[in-house]
């Protein structure tokens, strides 16, 4: 054996992965790898460190769409050198692959200030809070950390580059049907990456459906991919997301309050920001025309505990 040569084993590995990019291609989706800039993976698994240029490459020739790169095992001091170094790497592939980091979480754990101008221009998602967990005190602490605007992460957010909150776990078994309403709602809101973190074979229909909202989906999809923000906190939260065409807005109100109870909610348009001579209004989640009104038109509406949503643009 030549030093540097595959053993045969490895070798018919490596085809595996090739014929399972090729499987998930042929499905219409798309196939996303994941390694880790340090030594090991977070699982312990052998990492990219000093391996960066074939790994970049071998990823390209499997037929990867998405490269996840942890930092588990990795000097913090060397994040601002490995992620634009793998992103080079990819690059010089000369196949497109999205390059997602978590570069600001581990500047956030080790409570560095990030650069997010170099982590907009490295990477093209990155990771900023907590892995997202099949919870709703897991969807609750995410929301309540975008509302905050770390380092005014919502600056460096949109075309090219956007703030993660993490996966969608929508069809798996920790939501009720009110709590993935709101946080597939949220995300859309926040202009996230939308990944799924569910098994296409057992998701139910309510589910499916709900990620399948075309009108949800829009404003997640806007051409601004401006990122929504806060307006009031506390057991009512309301956000706001500007969307096309120009003056409009995506609108989430929140109720934070548990335990089976409901609020009714009043509000005049131009407290959302809505300050135009006239406005048509949509209910996302249904697709309800609520008509025609102007700014000083005051709003009602029933939300449900649980962070019930609803959303109007």
């Amino acid at each position: 054996m030549i030093a540097g040569q595959l053993h045969m084993e490895d070798y018919k590995q490596i085809q595996k992965i090739k014929a399972l990019a090729d499987y998930i291609h042929s499905k219409g989706l798309k196939f996303g790898i994941y390694e880790d800039f340090g030594k090991k993976t977070c699982a312990g698994y052998i990492g990219s460190e000093f391996y960066l240029q074939t790994d970049a490459q071998t990823f390209a020739d499997w037929g990867a769409d998405l490269v996840f790169f942890d930092h588990c095992y990795a000097a913090a001091k060397d994040m601002k050198y490995g992620f634009p170094i793998m992103e080079f790497f990819l690059n010089k592939t000369g196949r497109p692959m999205i390059f997602t980091c978590p570069w600001p979480m581990d500047n956030r754990i080790q409570h560095i200030k990030p650069d997010f101008p170099a982590i907009r221009k490295t990477c093209n998602i990155w990771r900023i809070y907590n892995d997202i967990e099949d919870s709703w005190d897991s969807v609750i602490g995410i929301i309540n950390f975008w509302s905050k605007d770390w380092y005014n992460m919502s600056a460096y957010h949109g075309p090219g580059g956007w703030n993660s909150p993490d996966e969608i776990v929508v069809g798996n078994f920790g939501l009720s049907p009110d709590q993935e309403k709101v946080h597939f709602g949220m995300w859309c809101i926040f202009a996230a990456p939308l990944l799924l973190a569910n098994d296409f074979r057992s998701i139910n229909n309510q589910s499916k459906t709900l990620l399948l909202n075309k009108r949800l989906l829009a404003i997640n999809q806007d051409p601004l991919g401006i990122q929504g923000k806060p307006i009031q906190m506390g057991d009512v939260q309301v956000w706001t997301k500007p969307i096309l065409p120009k003056g409009s807005k995506a609108v989430a109100v929140v109720y934070t309050v548990q335990g089976g109870n409901f609020i009714r909610v009043k509000y005049p348009l131009e407290f959302y920001g809505l300050d135009a001579r006239e406005y048509h209004l949509t209910e996302v989640f249904e697709g309800h025309d609520l008509g025609q009104h102007n700014k000083s038109s005051v709003i009602s509406f029933t939300v449900k505990s649980y962070w019930y949503i609803y959303v109007y643009s």
